[in-house]
């Protein structure tokens, strides 16, 4: 017998390894892509939630309620708020089971109070906001029937988050210039004014504060709590025009801003308020998400129908590394571990 190898069959062994390795790393979950967790997006175009892992590939399209914006996770869970002002699947609130990528149940939020945005408080009771009744309203677990809602005539609310573990909420508005602080264990409201349209807001970690931006105007503002007694009250600066959305660092040192124009993601110190560094795009940027690693940020971008990943780990110099199509009309992201 001869000990010299087939060349065929070698070259066909190497062949089908490289396309088993080729799809290996392609496809969904694969080692590859799940190096630093998964993208969520509510697509109200589909009434779903996609989800994507950080280079793109498409893990799942969850179907959800009609019309689903802003989402939240508690327990393993995802809560995804349902707009649509019908009756359930519209004007509900759909729990996702995270491990398995899969609708849990509905909860019917109210009767046609289309909820928008969706948080939860220290104790685990659920808030979410309703633009037809103009209120915010709270349900305790399991989270099957509204216990209040509080008022907000001045305007229309918009997105909720906590400040951090006070037991405070802070309420974004529309076609208004005020916002509100909501004291969670006495259910009483404070209106504080930025300017117009306060619609943005968003949590500091390790922080007991709020930070509302106001979005055509470009101020930021940071409310924090003062007094024996805690009083919100608010401090505002001149960041970026156009302000579309925001997110801190992990630490809460540093707060990442998308802007509509300059279509660009700006970095500021949150203590100094100083511009850190920005990187500039071709198209405006949307929702922006930091990844659970704090060295990257995901930007949509909704003109392209793309999402793409922006290296923040240097933050004077962030730079856009890849990006990656998604679905139309993204209204919300996160990125979970």
């Amino acid at each position: 017998m001869s000990d010299k190898r087939n060349p065929w069959r070698s070259k066909t062994t190497i062949v089908v390894a490289v396309l088993a390795l080729s799809l290996l790393f392609n496809m969904p979950g694969a080692f590859a892509d799940s190096g630093d967790g998964r993208l969520f997006l509510s697509n109200s175009t589909r009434n779903r939630v996609d989800v994507y892992t950080p280079n793109g590939s498409h893990l799942a399209g969850i179907p959800v309620g009609v019309n689903p914006r802003g989402m939240a996770t508690r327990d393993g869970r995802l809560y995804v708020a349902n707009r649509g002002a019908s009756r359930a699947p519209g004007s509900s609130i759909t729990v996702v089971d995270l491990e398995h990528l899969a609708p849990l149940e509905t909860l019917t939020a109210c009767e046609g109070c289309a909820p928008y945005w969706i948080t939860f408080d220290p104790e685990g009771k659920l808030w979410f906001t309703s633009q037809k009744d103009r209120s915010i309203y709270v349900t305790s677990p399991p989270y099957q029937v509204p216990e209040a809602n509080i008022l907000l005539m001045w305007g229309w609310p918009t997105e909720v988050a906590p400040m951090g573990e006070s037991g405070f909420l802070v309420v974004g508005m529309r076609d208004s210039s005020d916002f509100a602080v909501v004291n969670t264990a006495t259910r009483k409201t404070t209106r504080l004014t930025l300017g117009p349209t306060p619609s943005s807001v968003f949590s500091r970690p390790g922080h007991e504060e709020g930070w509302v931006a106001a979005d055509n105007m470009g101020f930021l503002s940071q409310v924090t709590l003062e007094g024996e007694t805690p009083q919100p009250k608010n401090d505002s600066f001149k960041a970026i025009n156009f302000i579309v959305d925001a997110v801190f660092s992990a630490d809460g040192s540093r707060i990442f801003v998308s802007s509509a124009k300059p279509m660009a993601l700006a970095v500021f110190d949150a203590d100094t308020r100083k511009l850190v560094g920005h990187t500039e795009f071709e198209t405006p940027p949307g929702s922006i998400a930091l990844s659970p690693s704090g060295e990257q940020v995901a930007v949509v971008f909704a003109a392209e129908k793309s999402v793409g990943i922006v290296d923040v780990s240097e933050p004077e110099t962030p730079e856009l590394v890849r990006s990656f199509p998604v679905g139309e009309n993204t209204w919300h992201m996160l990125w979970l571990p």
